[in-house]
């Protein structure tokens, strides 16, 4: 069986708990009560962290609501891709924004940073991944973002994948780049490799090498840990979002940043680009979107603890 093989027979069998994957009131409701229990908690946790809670867990079921109509049901669900990346944007703002003291890192880990920012990029929100990077270029260069990743075991840290080709696609933007080495975080060298030398490749072969490159690693470090220890995310496994395992984000964001300074992408063959995650423009429509009514309240919660966060309501008018 080819490792393909091995993630697709996982993804169908993970897919079918419909019952699970539907039940989103329920998770709502827990996380909200999570939260207003940490709000009004005298510990010293950082209450920022409790609405970084709620987004980071809602990023998760939304995703899997909306990956598991288009897969299952052949539905390309507006309301759903909106509810999934206005968490998503939410969770890297706020992270970004947010004041970090004493021991505190990032309550995101690195590399899924990564992913939710490929994702917005994936999904043709490019300007939303953007207006995050001034806050987390800031939190590499004070230390929350190395503090986050080494913690108390710095020998110990597999190589950074999604949180280095994120971070590094986002600097790009900007003509700017980040020395890993010099903020001591541990990377894979294809992920600063490609940021550094094909990203914005004019050579069609280079750049269709890289990207094959990208979805090799892709499936080589999808995560089946829920089911397989070895495994894990916790062993360097950073593909860990178990219903975008078959989406190739990485490639879609790839093709909208090159996009967006006039650049070609060519066609890639490769498995994971002929499932409907690949083959479905991802594009949101906030214009239509309904927000669910948690959305606002907790977001002006979010704006007393800190004000800045005002500044993402520009997204949703």
């Amino acid at each position: 069986m080819t490792r393909y093989q091995e993630i697709l027979q996982f993804s169908q069998m993970y897919n079918k708990r419909e019952k699970y994957l539907t039940n989103i009131e329920s998770r709502e409701k827990s996380l909200l009560e999570r939260f207003q229990r940490a709000i009004n908690s005298t510990t010293n946790t950082p209450k920022i962290y409790a609405g970084t809670d709620v987004y980071y867990n809602l990023n998760y079921t939304y995703g899997e609501s909306y990956t598991w109509l288009l897969m299952n049901k052949h539905q390309q669900n507006n309301q759903a891709l909106c509810n999934f990346i206005a968490v998503t944007f939410m969770n890297m703002f706020v992270s970004g924004v947010a004041e970090y003291e004493g021991y505190y890192g990032y309550s995101t880990s690195f590399n899924r940073q990564g992913y939710q920012l490929l994702m917005l990029m994936a999904t043709h929100n490019v300007e939303m991944a953007n207006f995050c990077y001034p806050g987390l270029k800031d939190n590499v260069a004070n230390g929350v973002l190395t503090k986050s990743v080494l913690g108390l075991k710095a020998s110990h840290v597999s190589p950074q994948r999604l949180g280095i080709l994120g971070y590094g696609i986002l600097a790009s933007i900007h003509n700017e780049a980040f020395n890993w080495n010099t903020v001591q975080i541990p990377y894979d060298p294809l992920y600063t490799n490609f940021v550094k030398n094909i990203l914005y490749s004019e050579d069609e072969v280079l750049i269709s090498e890289g990207i094959h490159s990208l979805l090799d690693s892709h499936l080589t470090w999808s995560s089946r840990g829920l089911y397989l220890e070895e495994e894990a995310p916790s062993v360097g496994y950073d593909y860990s979002e178990y219903y975008s395992l078959l989406w190739p984000f990485e490639y879609q964001a790839i093709k909208n940043i090159r996009g967006q300074r006039g650049l070609t992408t060519p066609k890639i063959t490769h498995p994971l680009c002929e499932n409907l995650l690949a083959t479905t423009e991802h594009r949101t429509d906030f214009s239509q979107w309904q927000a669910p009514e948690w959305f606002f309240p907790l977001m002006d919660r979010l704006i007393e603890i800190e004000p800045r966060i005002a500044e993402a309501k520009r997204f949703f008018k």
